[in-house]
Order: C-alpha cells, then sequence, then structure tokens
C-alpha cells in the first residue's frame, strides 16, 4: 500500500473513531436526559443523524481502498479462474464509475442546498455541508480504490469451502 493511502486511512480510522465517540455521548446524554430527567438533548435526534450519516461516509474511502464491498459468490464454485477474474475488474469499474457518479450528485446537492439556504432547523446546521461532505467523501472513496487497485495486487476470489468433502 502507497505511503499516501496509508497516511489517508489511518486518519480516516482516526476520524471515524471521534465521530463514534461522539456519537455515543450523544445517545447516552440524550437517553439519560429523556429517561432520568424527562428532558432530552435538544437537537440530539438532528445530532445523531448528522453523526451517522458523517460515519457512514468516513469509512467508505476505507471500504473502497482495502476492496472490501460485499460479494455474493454463489456460482463462484463452477466458474473457472479467468471468468472470476474479470467479473471481479468489472465489479470494481462499475464500483468507480458508481462512487464518482454519487459524488457529483452529492455535490450538485451541496450546491442546491447553499443556494436555497437550506438547513437542519433544531440545531442550525446547513445541510450543504453534509451533502459537501458525502461528496468529497465518495469522491476520496473513487480515488483511494483507485490508488489501491494500481499499487496492489487484485484479491483473487475467495473458494468456497468443501466442508470436510473430498473431490
Amino acid at each position: 500500500m502507497s505511503r499516501w493511502l496509508s497516511f489517508t486511512t489511518t486518519l480516516l480510522y482516526g476520524l471515524m473513531s471521534v465521530l463514534l465517540v461522539g456519537l455515543l455521548l450523544t445517545t447516552t446524554v440524550d437517553v439519560v436526559g429523556r429517561y432520568l430527567f424527562a428532558q432530552p438533548l435538544p437537537g440530539g435526534h438532528a445530532i445523531v443523524q448528522c453523526l451517522v450519516s458523517l460515519l457512514v461516509f468516513t469509512g467508505l474511502p476505507i471500504i473502497a481502498s482495502h476492496d472490501e464491498i460485499l460479494r455474493v459468490e454463489l456460482l463462484d464454485a463452477s466458474m473457472g479462474p479467468t471468468f472470476l477474474s474479470l467479473r471481479n475488474r468489472c465489479a470494481q469499474i462499475l464500483l468507480l464509475m458508481a462512487l464518482i457518479i454519487l459524488a457529483l450528485q452529492f455535490l450538485w446537492q451541496a450546491n442546491y442546498f447553499s443556494a436555497n439556504g437550506e438547513y437542519m432547523e433544531s440545531i442550525q446546521v446547513p445541510l450543504s455541508w453534509i451533502a459537501g461532505y458525502a461528496a468529497t467523501m465518495c469522491a476520496l472513496a473513487a480515488l483511494t480504490g483507485t490508488v489501491s487497485r494500481t499499487t496492489d495486487p487484485p484479491k483473487e476470489p475467495i473458494s468456497p469451502p468443501n466442508h470436510g468433502r473430498t473431490n
């Protein structure tokens, strides 16, 4: 893995840790306030929504760079290695194209929210910030996915377990 990719992944893991701790603390304060004092955290639900979206989009570049996408391998045992390699390449290209399209869509959405001055009422956070962050993370996911494909050898498909059977 390249130094840039390693640094970026480490930075994203740190950011995800901070976001997760913030999410846990926010949820704890909201639940304790709600059930013990009958006073929930003002804007707690909106804060949790923002933190969850930031957490999900922060993890996207890590998933793309480590090629950890979900695959259903029902028919892999009946296909040859050439076909599996071709299928994996096509899936990687399709994933990168989807990430670029998502990044452009979120960028358009961020511009729309910014032009209309839309924000989350209870916490006064502009929606354009959240959409812009999502666009940035989708673009970073496409970039880290591309860098990892060019610097690391492609992953071989996992062969299905034979559960003790012999061929």
